[in-house]
């Protein structure tokens, strides 16, 4: 086809209607195929096919020319853009790629929804019903029908080949009855006014209010906080799981690649605690809460105290020295922050609840070696007792007989050491063997 050729026919786009639904009508109107319509329109190389119906209504930028469309269809682009998730996209995508944008996934059906009612006055699929929160049609009180009354089946987009009748039975959909009103209770109206809404003022916005990844992110954290200045990560982990509560602070602070954050999620959110979208639109985020939030963990870390009692850190904030961070699994509890006592070697680990435990055994083991004598003890009782294997007691007792702090017939002095096994050892570090290695080494072994 030409490409100054329009329509002969020009259907006109009608309000709430799909951009789906009007290609559709165009096709219809001028007796051609929907495939050939998108490959006439199309910005790629590569041929596109039914398989592709969906995307027309997300990011239609990336599969068709709207500009053409704008032409040959006499319409406005912006009117084109309206009827698709083109403007939500636009407003919440951060720093994702248009095309790369995976806030929606999942949240637009693949199969058609619809109220025979609403086709019967107006022959048009609207946008509104491609979305996953919407289930019923307030005007006429009405469950939204998710399959032909007549053959039972449920209907794709991509087999649609005209609008209003099933392409499995040929039947006409408007001429079906749905759902009575008196399934639908007042609390499912309610629900469905807010998302109604919501998505009203979403896709028609054109205010021009866009949010980056960490701007989303801080200003959902300042709600999940109750609109206070005081940071106050109790609060919010309450109402967040705490990996989703990670993701935020790591948008917020910029400190992820994997910055999208889901439709699903900002709208959950902002409906558990009744905020309109317009509201959150036009929100201001105190900069108090932004510099308590970006300095949380800073000052979190000067906060926290080595907890061996013998150790001259004892209790002192800002010795603790912060390593690597992991996430793995200790004594049922996931620590994610890990921590070191410069002077006495112990080493912690933030919980979920940022409390800080103990990765070692030595605080333990101190606990016990000061009310307990161990002199006459087995080994299978003192294993009990520590609930550890002898390597690792044998570890306690030269750890702490080295520093003079237990007592008992196992306690060394220093006439006790080898000098020449200790410059061996110390002379292995040198080379950067592990301590693993190490302690397999031949000279550990009489001659």
């Amino acid at each position: 086809m030409d490409d100054r050729v329009r329509f002969t026919v020009r259907p006109m786009l009608q309000k709430e209607e799909s951009l789906f639904g009007f290609l559709l009508r165009c096709a219809c109107a001028n007796g051609i195929a929907l495939c050939d319509v998108i490959n006439w329109l199309k910005v790629g190389k590569y041929r596109l096919h039914s398989g592709d119906y969906h995307k027309l209504d997300i990011i239609p930028g990336s599969m068709i020319d709207l500009r053409r469309l704008s032409f040959v269809s006499s319409t406005l682009i912006e009117k084109l853009k309206s009827s698709t998730c083109f403007n939500i996209i636009l407003k919440f995508k951060g720093n994702s790629k248009d095309y790369n944008s995976m806030f929606l996934k999942g949240y637009l059906r693949n199969e058609f929804h619809y109220c025979p009612d609403c086709l019967k006055e107006k022959r048009i699929i609207r946008l509104l019903w491609k979305l996953e929160p919407i289930v019923i049609c307030e005007k006429h009180h009405r469950i939204l029908l998710e399959h032909c009354h007549y053959c039972k089946s449920k209907i794709k987009y991509k087999d649609i080949k005209e609008v209003g009748i099933c392409p499995h039975c040929l039947k006409e959909l408007s001429e079906q009855r749905s759902e009575v009103i008196e399934v639908i209770t007042n609390q499912l109206i309610l629900e469905h006014r807010w998302y109604r809404t919501a998505f009203d003022l979403l896709l028609n916005d054109s205010s021009g209010i866009l949010f980056d990844s960490s701007e989303l992110a801080l200003k959902l954290l300042y709600v999940l906080n109750g609109c206070k200045s005081d940071f106050n990560r109790k609060a919010i982990s309450g109402n967040l799981k705490e990996t989703t509560l990670v993701h935020f602070l790591q948008c917020a602070r910029g400190t992820t690649k994997k910055n999208t954050i889901h439709i699903r999620t900002i709208l959950s959110i902002l409906k558990a605690r009744d905020i309109n979208v317009e509201n959150f639109l036009t929100m201001e985020t105190p900069d108090e809460f932004k510099s308590a939030l970006l300095n949380h963990d800073v000052k979190e870390k000067h906060s926290l105290t080595c907890k061996a009692p013998w150790c001259k850190y004892y209790e002192l904030k800002g010795r603790l020295f912060a390593t690597a961070s992991k996430n793995i699994q200790h004594h049922g509890q996931t620590l994610k922050q890990y921590f070191l006592c410069p002077d006495c070697g112990c080493e912690y680990g933030l919980n979920s609840s940022k409390e800080l435990i103990e990765r070692t055994y030595f605080i333990r083991a101190f606990e016990i070696l000061s009310n307990r004598n161990m002199d006459n003890l087995t080994w299978p009782e003192k294993e009990k007792i520590f609930g550890l294997k002898r390597n690792r007691i044998l570890r306690i007792i030269a750890y702490f007989s080295s520093r003079g702090i237990v007592k008992g017939n196992y306690r060394y002095s220093e006439k006790d050491v080898d000098d020449t096994l200790l410059l061996k050892v110390i002379e292995s570090i040198q080379a950067g063997i592990n301590i693993y290695d190490i302690q397999r080494l031949n000279y550990w072994y009489n001659d």
